[in-house]
């Protein structure tokens, strides 16, 4: 039967020819599975059987390249570990080498510490793993948590605002409500002042008529005895201008006490969220100034502000008085988020990349060359010219 193949494919069986091992003692190819170095010889599993079990026949896996496995200068196989020089030598490097005198281990002992030392940091990153998964699933955990309270926060800040919006809709409604309910006051009232005034306008036309057609008689007697003033003209029409300035008008007093109470009441209700704590807010930390500390600066009774002058304070030297414009705080913070406010005329703030006792100085410098340096958690007030 005749076989065709490839050159890949004679080039891989080639390839693999190479790499194999193969018994040193079988008369036909067949796989090692042991390598003794001191015998420099490959063992199937047959021969392997007959071959020595001396602690010096050292068995490896089938190894194609012995020449790594022996000394570079000697030629003879590495037998021992060179615990000074870290590096593995034959019996000639420690009798008459340069490793003569030096600590050596068999391969095999050397082998084994290493193996422990290797086993005990793998023991030491399996608790590091272990920790760091605890620290994965603590941060995990506080994602989620945080996760919950963002949504609780935006749920409440969402019911919050449209709690607000319509409070301002309900305002807005009853101020347009009262504007609206003036507005058919004033509609009707100048309607019907209109309508009175258009009954004296039809009057006055009847009237005037009445005059026009007497103008035209012209017999005397007729238009003497004619009795055509029983209303005063003149009269009436004062009694028009009063009446049109008697018209209802925009009461803005009513619309203004309406819009201010709902204004009132809706501040109030922001107010009252600082005494809940649907949204706690930071108070203020009291800062209070170390009157011991200060140099000639002015210091109130609260010990709560300092100012500059040029008079001397005299007061007494001491280890913690400053001999600059400088002024420390009397209370520091070991922990938690505080805040305090400062009142000055000018302000540029700065924040120092400089570091004193492991803490960094935070800079805010005042008018005429003062600042404030924050360390760590204290407070220190400079008021240098």
């Amino acid at each position: 039967m005749r076989h065709n193949f490839c050159c890949s494919c004679i080039v891989s069986a080639l390839d693999m020819e190479e790499t194999r091992v193969c018994c040193t003692y079988c008369d036909s190819p067949e796989q090692a599975v042991r390598t003794c170095l001191q015998c420099e010889a490959s063992f199937c599993e047959k021969h392997l059987q007959r071959h020595s079990k001396s602690s010096e026949h050292i068995l490896v896996d089938p190894d194609v390249n012995l020449e790594e496995r022996k000394c570079s200068t000697h030629n003879e196989v590495l037998k021992y570990y060179c615990t000074m020089d870290a590096s593995c030598i034959c019996v000639s490097c420690w009798v008459a080498g340069d490793h003569m005198g030096h600590e050596v281990e068999i391969l095999d002992v050397a082998s084994e510490k290493k193996k422990e030392k290797l086993r005990s940091a793998v023991e030491k990153m399996n608790l590091d793993k272990m920790e760091a998964g605890k620290k994965i699933q603590n941060l995990t955990d506080h994602g989620v948590e945080e996760e919950k309270k963002l949504s609780g926060l935006t749920e409440k800040v969402t019911n919050l605002f449209t709690d607000l919006r319509k409070k301002l809709v309900d305002l807005e409604s009853r101020v347009l409500s009262e504007i609206s309910r003036q507005k058919d006051q004033v509609s009707l009232s100048v309607s019907d002042m209109i309508r009175q005034v258009e009954l004296h306008k039809d009057e006055l036309t009847k009237k005037i008529h009445q005059f026009e057609e007497s103008c035209d008689i012209t017999d005397p007697l007729t238009l003497l005895r004619e009795d055509l003033f029983k209303v005063d003209v003149s009269d009436r029409s004062c009694d028009v201008i009063g009446d049109v300035r008697e018209a209802q008008s925009l009461d803005y007093v009513v619309v203004t006490q309406i819009l201010y109470r709902g204004l009132l009441r809706f501040v109030e209700d922001l107010n009252n969220l600082k005494r809940t704590s649907l949204f706690p807010v930071m108070e203020k930390s009291e800062v209070l100034l170390d009157i011991d500390s200060a140099h000639d600066i002015i210091i109130s009774q609260t010990l709560t502000s300092a100012s500059y002058t040029a008079t001397s304070q005299n007061r007494p030297d001491g280890p913690e008085r400053f001999e600059s414009c400088q002024v420390f705080s009397s209370c520091s913070f070991s922990s938690g988020r505080h805040y305090w406010e400062l009142d000055i005329s000018s302000i540029d703030v700065e924040i120092s990349d400089r570091y004193y006792c492991s803490s960094h100085l935070y800079f805010i410098n005042l008018l005429l060359m003062s600042y404030v340096i924050v360390i760590g958690a204290e407070m220190l007030l400079d008021m240098r010219e």
